[in-house]
């Protein structure tokens, strides 16, 4: 039985193929070319227009949330204001020039005392070093002693090296200069910095005028918090304020900015992360242009407002618990000894505090309010005849007594130290049926 010979498989690549794997090569090829005309041919040309371009991006705070008591009553709101800013660009600017910007400043907004008596020694020995010439710089600090030392080591040289006399000598217009200007170098760049709030009209029209010799400088609308029922709560409502610096780590690992503010204590604290809003952010592409820097795109992404609080606080009866306390006090109950009051109603069954209140009268000063609702979570106070009622249910609770019970506690004597005794009101109680 003959066998037929089968002939060798030959392979081969469809045309298919063929025409993919051209493709494939074209692309590249292109890819290559491009990439040649655009690092070696026209490579210079866009590092030049990248240096002529830059990119900036500002962000402006959002409201914080409303806080609201158990029954949809608003407690604390935000009230709009106008705030002056300074926004340093991403082009560093001197220190000269933010001082020019400073003193025009000065010229029309209104500064309390408060705000400049923050000015420090080093700030105004810094700003008598800003102000001299390299010349008298030179004189403070001899060549011989900067032999070695590096730019911040002179600068620290020439500081201690102003006298006392110098800092004396600087006027109040001065110091509010300076007030301004130690605010503006707290800034990041490109972040708008608060050089003050709740400016009035007169300042907001005086500034408006004369924005075009204010380089960097803004008004903004602000806002600041706003309490409805006045003194009523307002201490353990809480303060917000800008973020103080032994937390300022913290809160810039957590994606805070310098000027942010923040709840600083309390109800504001507690719930910094719920309250707070989310930050509108403009995104400016800048390009520079016969010398100067010439706005090109602007993006905006709406912020929003922080989430609000509703609190288990019932104002009402807060206000009518102030009330109370305030005519026990002043009308001399007997039951008050030292001039103060604290009283907290709780609901047994949830444990909601329904409401907070204290007064409080010092004898040795005219206080500015009587209200001291913050009292009755800081304060110490002895327990007194109230430790009567725990006892008894104690007792109860474990088997020890029972209703219709009596006990007689004797006095209790506790050691003064200084080898005497310090008698404490008798804990007597009777125990009934119910």
């Amino acid at each position: 039985m003959g066998r037929t010979k089968k002939g060798k498989k030959k392979h081969h690549v469809p045309v298919r193929l063929n025409v993919l794997f051209f493709v494939v090569f074209a692309l590249f090829a292109a890819l290559i070319l491009r990439l040649g005309m655009v690092q070696i041919v026209q490579g210079e040309e866009y590092v030049q227009e990248l240096q002529r371009t830059s990119n900036a991006t500002a962000r402006i705070d959002a409201p914080r949330g409303i806080m609201f008591d158990r029954y949809g009553h608003v407690v604390v709101d935000n009230e709009l204001e106008l705030t002056v800013t300074y926004t340093n660009p991403s082009h560093r600017t001197s220190h000269e020039e933010m001082l020019d910007v400073a003193k025009e400043l000065a010229k029309l907004l209104d500064l309390n005392e408060k705000d400049i008596d923050r000015v420090t020694d080093r700030d105004i020995r810094d700003y008598l070093l800003i102000n001299m010439s390299n010349e008298e710089r030179m004189e403070l600090v001899t060549k011989e002693e900067r032999d070695g030392l590096e730019n911040s080591e002179q600068y620290l040289l020439e500081i201690e090296a102003i006298t006392d006399e110098m800092v004396e000598s600087v006027s109040e217009h001065e110091k509010k200069i300076i007030a301004i200007f130690r605010e503006m170098v707290r800034g990041y760049a490109n972040t708008p910095q608060r050089i003050k709030r709740d400016i009035t009209e007169e300042e907001a029209h005086r500034i408006s005028e004369h924005l075009y010799l204010l380089d960097g400088v803004d008004i903004l609308r602000d806002s600041r918090r706003s309490y409805i029922y006045g003194e009523s709560f307002y201490g353990l409502f809480g303060t917000t304020r800008q973020i103080p610096r032994e937390k300022l780590d913290g809160y810039l690992a957590r994606g805070y900015e310098r000027s942010d503010i923040v709840g600083t204590s309390f109800l504001e604290e507690q719930y910094e992360d719920v309250l707070r809003g989310q930050k509108a952010v403009v995104e400016s592409v800048m390009t520079q242009s016969g010398g100067q820097m010439v706005e090109r795109e602007v993006e905006e992404r709406i912020g929003k407002r922080g989430n609000d609080l509703v609190l288990t606080l019932d104002m009402e009866l807060q206000q009518v618990l102030e009330k109370a306390i305030e005519k026990e006090v002043t009308q001399g109950s007997p039951f008050i000894l030292d001039r103060s009051a604290y009283a907290v109603f709780m609901d047994p069954k949830t444990g909601d505090i329904l409401a907070m209140a204290g007064y409080f009268d010092p004898h040795d000063r005219e206080p500015t309010t009587y209200a001291d609702h913050i009292g009755t979570v800081n304060k110490l106070f002895e327990m007194g005849s109230s430790v009567k009622g725990a006892s008894v249910l104690t007792g109860y609770q474990e088997g020890i007594i029972s209703p219709g019970t009596q006990l007689n506690d004797r006095v209790i004597r506790l050691n003064d130290g200084r080898g005497g005794y310090i008698e404490k009101a008798r804990i007597t109680a009777q125990l009934t049926d119910g």
